[in-house]
This record gives C-alpha cells, sequence and structure tokens, in this order.
C-alpha cells in the first residue's frame, strides 16, 4: 500500500489573513489537505495544459478506468500526467481486461511509457468480465504487478 512519507507532503502555506490562520478549524483543514490527490479521467488529461494550483510536484493524479475506456489512453494520460510532473496512478480494472497477454502489455506500457510504479486495482464496473479475470483478488495472485515494477498498490472495494 502506498501509505507513509509520501503522505507528509506540504503543500505551500495558504495566503490567508492572520485572524484566519489563528483560526483551530482552518488550521486543521490546512492539514488534512496535507498530500491529497486528484482523479482525473483521461478526456479531462489530454486536452488540460496546467493542472490547479495548489497540487505539488509530484502529486498522485488518480486516472480512473471508466467502461469506454481504451489501453492506450490510459498509456497517454499517465504520460501526460508525467509531463506535468505529477505521479500518475492509474487505475487496472480486472474485469476489463480481455486476458493475461492484455493485462501483460497494459503494464508493460504504462511502465515504459511513464514510468508507473503504482496503480489503483479495482474489480471494474462491467457486470460480467470481458475475460478471464472475475475479480482483482486474481490479478493479485498472478504477480503480473511484481513482474511490471509496480511497488504501491491501492486497492477499492465495494
Amino acid at each position: 500500500m502506498t501509505w507513509g512519507a509520501d503522505m507528509q507532503t506540504r503543500l505551500p502555506e495558504p495566503g490567508l489573513p492572520q485572524a484566519i490562520e489563528a483560526d483551530p478549524l482552518t488550521r486543521e483543514i490546512t492539514r488534512l489537505m496535507r498530500g491529497f490527490s486528484v482523479e482525473m479521467t483521461t478526456r479531462e488529461l489530454a486536452r488540460t495544459s496546467a493542472l490547479p494550483p495548489g497540487l505539488q510536484a509530484g502529486s498522485r493524479i488518480y486516472i480512473p478506468w471508466v467502461p469506454d475506456n481504451r489501453a492506450q489512453q490510459t498509456v497517454q494520460a499517465a504520460v501526460r500526467v508525467r509531463e506535468l510532473g505529477m505521479t500518475p496512478v492509474p487505475h487496472i480494472a480486472a474485469r476489463a481486461m480481455a486476458d493475461a497477454a492484455t493485462l501483460e502489455r497494459l503494464l508493460a506500457a504504462l511502465q515504459r511509457s511513464a514510468s508507473v510504479d503504482q496503480v489503483l486495482l479495482i474489480a471494474g464496473s462491467h457486470a460480467a468480465p470481458a475475460g478471464v479475470f472475475e475479480n482483482s483478488l486474481q490479478v493479485l495472485q498472478g504477480g503480473f504487478l511484481q513482474r511490471h515494477g509496480i511497488r504501491g498498490l491501492n486497492l477499492a472495494a465495494h
């Protein structure tokens, strides 16, 4: 799991009036916002020239796998995130993979093109699997992530 040092990322101190800075609620909200991440779709990233202010270099940008997504779109989005100086964290939807070779190609392309080393593994929104993977546990047990240099794993469960 990616949790730890990257959670200590500090945002620039907000330029709030001194009276507001002294407010305990404002200080707590500011503390909780340190190390936050954002999520942007492949379409949003394709047309983005700059990211919102307040994101520090290296911040995590999660790239969701939406039902009509294509592997190449995810790879291009991850490359764009790297170009913007951020850390891409693509969603890998197990049920969307046609077979093990498709998953292997996607992970290899993400690592080669965008140096992806962390992902968010999900089963996916497909009611029925598109291929051999019914759930994310099968991807974990298959060793796919380790073979492709994935060192940070985020999981989503419903």
